[in-house]
């Protein structure tokens, strides 16, 4: 006996007879409340799925547009503010560039080149296949970049990415555009490529270089050409010194619009800096879809608020009509445990029932 004075009746059987018989006649109420769920599940799908794409589509525009996913950039650092830099606590990825010059063709452009130049736009492509007195035609600018910058920084801005990036001395990897430049249309890893390179402001070097990589860059509407990648055993070969000056590239973090980010920059990291700033690409994003992410939070809540009342108040007011039943099934011996798992089964039955349906209809609405 429980404490009540009751004999429980643990017959699994009775119960599920029981839970079956007043789904039964409450047909209407699990109907109604498989369609709260089936509306909250959809409706949290349009909310939170489509604006996570949009977001999405707007973080993949500016990166691309902007051709890297840094937010800042410290030019002409040295090794130790550079150091300083990646230690800071709102920093999440900080990266070296060292430009070097531009890549320079003397060599006339084929057939390919010159048809490939006609057919496209923007003011780089024009820049990149102008002939200068002398015949020679920058093609790009050459960069050496580490490998974290490389991978999280510059990388997400391209697409179909071939190759690898230089690892060895005579290895480099152009955009698709120099190659055009060059006459290339079917590049392939290993071709032999003779280039000048404007190594700094007086110094010009002949090399035959080997295409290991290349890409596709979206840079039709920004000024100065696409950049060419070198390898370090390069740079060094060319008289650098790898822990000398670079640009430092920082993606701080999202949450930082870009007055903070400038003010913490210029406070902590020690020397006089050349700095610039602006919001990251993932800010800009969630701006854009909700307004901020103060918005966004707040829409969040009041989403999910929502949704849950929906669905609480759907089982309270039914709730209501069932509480003589079970009342009646107490007085008989049914203890409390016994009650609770005679209303959840049905409940469970109708939510499930909701629940597939929801997400049968929430992936048909994003597929659309």
């Amino acid at each position: 006996m429980d404490k009540n004075g009751f004999t429980p009746n643990d017959n699994r059987t009775v119960l599920g007879m029981l839970a079956g018989e007043i789904g039964k006649s409450n047909r209407g109420r699990n109907r109604i409340l498989a369609g709260a769920v089936f509306l909250c599940i959809v409706t949290l799908t349009m909310v939170f799925g489509i604006s996570f794409g949009k977001a999405k589509a707007e973080y993949t525009r500016a990166v691309r547009s902007a051709g890297t996913a840094a937010s800042a950039c410290i030019e002409g650092a040295d090794f130790k503010q550079y150091e300083k830099v990646r230690d800071l606590e709102y920093v999440k990825l900080a990266g070296r560039s060292v430009p070097v010059g531009e890549g320079i063709s003397s060599e006339g452009a084929g057939k390919e080149g010159r048809e490939a130049d006609a057919e496209s736009a923007g003011k780089e492509r024009r820049e990149a296949s102008a002939e200068g007195a002398d015949g020679d035609r920058r093609i790009c600018q050459i960069q050496w970049l580490d490998h974290l910058t490389w991978e999280e920084i510059i990388k997400p801005a391209y697409t179909d990415v071939f190759g690898h990036y230089p690892a060895e001395g005579q290895e480099l990897m152009l955009p698709v555009k120099a190659l055009e430049s060059l006459g290339i249309s079917e590049p392939e890893p290993g071709m032999k490529i003779s280039l000048k390179v404007n190594v700094g402001l007086f110094r010009t070097v002949e090399e035959e270089v080997s295409l290991c990589g290349w890409y596709t860059d979206y840079r039709e509407n920004r000024p100065g050409l696409s950049f060419g990648y070198i390898s370090e055993e390069k740079i060094r070969s060319w008289g650098y010194d790898m822990e000398g000056k670079s640009d430092v590239l920082i993606c701080q973090s999202d949450s930082m619009d870009w007055r903070t980010a400038e003010k913490r920059l210029y406070e902590d990291v020690p020397g006089k800096i050349r700095l610039s700033v602006q919001n990251t690409a993932a800010c800009d994003a969630v701006r854009l879809t909700a307004g901020g992410y103060d918005t966004a939070v707040l829409g969040a809540v009041v989403v999910l608020g929502g949704m849950f009342f929906l669905v609480y108040n759907v089982m309270a007011i039914s709730m209501a009509g069932d509480i003589r039943q079970m009342g009646l099934l107490n007085t008989i011996g049914a203890t409390g445990r016994q009650l609770r798992k005679v209303y959840m089964r049905q409940i469970l039955s109708a939510a499930g029932l909701g629940a597939a349906a929801g997400v049968a209809g929430a992936s048909g609405v994003l597929g659309f």
